[in-house]
């Protein structure tokens, strides 16, 4: 007796298995790589700004100190607080030292 056309439940279901499996093991490759390439371009974004930070404190030390007075010099950020100087003209200028118990203090 020949055969009908068509599948069988029991061979639909098979295939929407296999087709199953298939699609989460794709899925997950799909957020591997995602998360890959995410976590590259943080890392490419940290070095861009870690670099450009190198180049400003390289030009703020070859500054001459009539430039380096006038110059606004690279910073960093913090949450609270003032800004943290990375270079500071007025430490080519005589100070006077105290030491006390805090330690030593420069005026």
């Amino acid at each position: 007796m020949p055969r009908d056309q068509g599948f069988t439940v029991a061979e639909l279901l098979a295939a929407l298995l296999i087709l199953s499996l298939v699609t989460l093991f794709v899925g997950d490759l799909i957020r591997h790589v995602s998360s890959s390439w995410s976590d590259a371009r943080d890392r490419i974004d940290r070095l861009d700004s870690l670099s450009r930070l190198a180049a400003q404190i390289d030009a703020a030390e070859n500054l001459s100190p009539d430039d380096a007075a006038q110059a606004t010099l690279p910073a960093l950020r913090t949450d609270s607080g003032a800004r943290l100087a990375l270079a500071d003209p007025k430490i080519d200028q005589t100070a006077e030292c105290v030491f006390d118990l805090v330690g030593r203090r420069c005026r």
